[in-house]
């Protein structure tokens, strides 16, 4: 992975298509299934969620603005002190390379690889991210020509299969009325569809890298949010009117594609999907590869992490601190791997998920305190700073109480 400053900066599309590819991920195909049982009121679930990460990303852009810091945990460091960054920087590093670890988890389970051997879990693990980090050792201009790819790749069939389907769901009737009422629907739903929008701190991530970041940042967020939530809520949405039983259907666009092909081609249906998902998982996963690139090269820079981390090879890359954080994934994957890797991956996603939140918060805070330092209080402010927070709260509760 070729770093930003070294060739150039990151432009608008490319930095639309760094956030899309961070933040959809595998969880696309599967999270209707579990928010099915709200009925039409999942929708509400999905706009909610996305409301809320737009502001915890508005968050950190105006914390990063206004401070002058750069990543997640700058703002962290600089209202709270070095060692609260440095811890800042060290547990969302960890969540970002032991999330990778937990998306082979699934990647495998897609692949067909539900029961192997311990050795095997090591050996797969190992070669898909070697292969994966060598990919991000290059020139940037590949770097984000495959960014680019794989952000097209998955918005464009994410959106054709339910636009396909839309004439057939609008005069379709919703065939099960929601289990739960609005107010549990919501309760309930929002910390589901919450974990679809993490990775929005992306563009604050690499901000330096970016340019014009004053303004492509924001409308970045803006734009990329408004199509993610386009995707999840229009295929939620067509879901709902159209598949019985949508609570219990493991592959939900697999069965919105019986819909479109003749009955000829629905064998190859399974197929399609499985491939999308690898496609999907991969994708994310390099995104989130090279995230940590910059995560590690800044944080090394700035003394919070061992200084061998941010260097770099002939193409500007960090490359030891790549590799290390390619193997701490694959150890991640292969000492914590489970019998059944669905167990694996929703324990994992919750624990991963509270790691981030955790650092949402205090970051949430440092907003406040700048805030009220420096007499920022109006009403926009004041308005991102409260649904962030009552969001971030809200969703770690819900997890505790769920791993509990």
């Amino acid at each position: 992975m070729i770093f930003l400053f070294v060739r150039k900066k990151i432009n608008f599309l490319s930095l639309n298509s760094f956030i899309i590819g961070n933040i959809i991920g595998s969880g696309v195909l599967l999270l209707p299934s579990s928010l099915a049982r709200f009925g039409s009121f999942g929708i509400y679930a999905y706009f909610l969620s996305a409301l809320a990460m737009f502001s915890i990303g508005m968050v950190f852009f105006k914390l990063q603005t206004w401070t002058g810091c750069q990543g997640v945990h700058g703002p962290i460091k600089s209202m709270f002190g070095e060692k609260a960054g440095a811890v800042a920087a060290f547990v969302y590093w960890l969540s970002v390379v032991f999330g990778n670890g937990s998306m082979i988890a699934t990647l495998f389970s897609y692949m067909g690889l539900y029961s192997i051997s311990f050795s095997k879990v090591f050996f797969y693990s190992f070669l898909i991210m070697s292969l994966i980090t060598l990919a991000n050792s290059f020139d940037i201009r590949m770097v984000e020509i495959i960014e680019i790819a794989v952000a097209f790749i998955k918005v464009i069939p994410l959106l054709v299969i339910p636009m396909m389907c839309f004439y057939k769901a609008y005069f379709s009737e919703i065939p099960f009325p929601p289990v739960y009422d609005f107010n549990q629907a919501i309760y309930k739903g929002i910390p589901i569809a919450l974990w679809a929008f993490l990775g929005i701190e992306t563009a604050v991530i690499i901000s330096k890298k970016v340019e014009n970041p004053e303004k492509n940042i924001p409308r970045a967020l803006t734009l990329s949010l408004c199509i993610i939530s386009l995707i999840y809520m229009l295929g939620f949405w067509v879901m709902v009117k159209l598949i019985p039983n949508l609570s219990s259907s493991t592959s939900p666009y697999a069965d919105l594609l019986c819909f479109i092909l003749p009955n000829s081609y629905s064998c190859y249906v399974g197929y399609f999907i499985r491939a999308l998902s690898v496609m999907l998982i991969l994708g994310t996963i390099y995104g989130w590869v090279f995230t940590s690139g910059i995560i590690i090269q800044d944080s090394a820079n700035e003394g919070l992490m061992p200084r061998i981390f941010a260097k770099q090879n002939k193409f500007g890359s960090p490359a030891i601190g790549l590799w290390i954080s390619s193997v701490l994934s694959t150890l991640f994957i292969t000492l914590t791997y489970q019998e059944s890797i669905l167990s694996h991956f929703e324990l994992m996603t919750e624990i991963l998920v509270l790691m981030t939140f955790s650092i949402y918060l205090f970051a949430n805070f440092a907003f406040f305190s700048v805030v009220l330092k420096q007499n920022k209080k109006t009403f926009t402010n004041l308005a991102y700073g409260a649904v962030s927070l009552f969001s971030i709260i809200f969703a770690m509760f819900s997890i505790i109480k769920n791993i509990l």
